[in-house]
This record gives C-alpha cells, sequence and structure tokens, in this order.
C-alpha cells in the first residue's frame, strides 16, 4: 500500500525549446506524498535531475508545440518481501516518461456519482497516493457503460462537489465567474488548479472573466 506517484509534463514551445512544467512544485509534492506515507523522501535536487535526465533522453518523442507533451510519472514504492501492517524496509523511486496528448478530444460528458466516494476528511484524498485511484476505476467503468466520460465525485453527504476521477474540476457559470471547491483535505491541491488560478487574476485583468472564486459548490 506504500505507493505515490507525481505527474509532470515536459513540452516544446512554438520557439522549439522544451521546458518543463513547475517541476520545482512538482518535486516538493512528491516530497510530501513520500513524507506523508512514512517513506524514504528522495532529495528535491535528485527528482529534478531525473526529469532533466529522462527529458533530454526522450527529446526526440516530444510532439511538436500544441500537440501534445511527454508525461513525466515519478514513483517511489515498497519492493522489500515482509509482511506485517507496518512500513516497508524496501523502497524503490522510478521515473517513467510516455508522449501524452488530450484526455478529451472533445467536450466531456460528466456523471455526478452519489454512491461512490472517492476519499473523505481525515485521509488521503489531498495525496497523490496509488491508492487514491484504484477504487475509482468501478466508478468510472460504470458511467462509461451509461455513455459519460467521467466521474464527478461528491463529499459525503452528497452536498458538495469535489472532483473527477483523475483531476481537480473547474466550471464557468452563466455570470462569467470561473469557480473551483476549497482544498478541504479530500481532493488534491493540484499544480494545474494552482496555475489556473494564477492565470485567472490575468484573465480578469483584460476582462475575458468577471472574476474568480475557490468556494463550495453545491
Amino acid at each position: 500500500g506504500q505507493d505515490i506517484f507525481g505527474g509532470s509534463r515536459a513540452l516544446k514551445l512554438n520557439t522549439g525549446d522544451v521546458v518543463l512544467f513547475r517541476p520545482d512544485a512538482h518535486a516538493k509534492r512528491f516530497r510530501k506524498n513520500a513524507n506523508r506515507l512514512l517513506m524514504p523522501v528522495p532529495e528535491e535536487e535528485e527528482i529534478l535531475q531525473t526529469f532533466k535526465k529522462l527529458v533530454e533522453a526522450n527529446i526526440e518523442y516530444i510532439p511538436e508545440a500544441g500537440k501534445g507533451s511527454i508525461y513525466l510519472a515519478p514513483g517511489l514504492r515498497a519492493s522489500g518481501s515482509q509482511l506485517g501492517v507496518k512500513p516497508n524496509s524496501k523502497y524503490i523511486f522510478t521515473c517513467e516518461a510516455v508522449p501524452a496528448g488530450k484526455i478529451f478530444d472533445q467536450p466531456a460528458k460528466l456523471w455526478v456519482e452519489r454512491e461512490f466516494k472517492r476519499a473523505s476528511k481525515g485521509g488521503i484524498g489531498d495525496h497523490k497516493a496509488a491508492g487514491n485511484y484504484a477504487p475509482t476505476f468501478e466508478a468510472k467503468k460504470e458511467a462509461q457503460e451509461k455513455g459519460f466520460d467521467d466521474v464527478i465525485f461528491l463529499n459525503q453527504s452528497n452536498t458538495k462537489t469535489r472532483e473527477l476521477s483523475s483531476s481537480n474540476l473547474f466550471f464557468v457559470t452563466k455570470a462569467g465567474w470561473l469557480v473551483t471547491p476549497p482544498l478541504s483535505g479530500e481532493i488534491l491541491d493540484g499544480i494545474t488548479r494552482d496555475s489556473i488560478l494564477e492565470i485567472a487574476k490575468d484573465l480578469k485583468a483584460k476582462k475575458l472573466i468577471k472574476g474568480f472564486k475557490v468556494k463550495e459548490i453545491h
């Protein structure tokens, strides 16, 4: 059960330059996740160098600007053969690089799930641990069988929106407000989420949106 992962990206700009998407923030979050599960915590510089070396080794596979990216997935998981409900004695650190396009090729149809719950307060729903994602598979499979692409999970009382099976969630209201649920301890503190909120300041200044709010969505 001690298994964490990350999800950074490397992409090509119109200039032809290859850049990493906020690698320092991804490294900090990875370290936070390892600490939460009582695993050895890799040094931030070790993670950053792993990203750089992996991108350099796979640079020919990075899609052209605007057509995708390389998904960088660092992982840390227990590898010792011991039994028992306690921290493992051995761990393996890995990092994979996979060419990736869009998650959805067209607007997604979303199912509001009221039976299954992705996470609850007091758990580790706000950490990128493998155990947070496998339990969403059944609900997503059932939604897809009904013709939907993904699932919107709610809180324990089915009164507030939380997130999708594998990403944070934003809404644009009819009045032009950009809205996203708060970090309640049940959802991931997404780096893309944080980036969108930062970009929203610029969009508001340019009057492309009326404003943005972090608030509960009922």
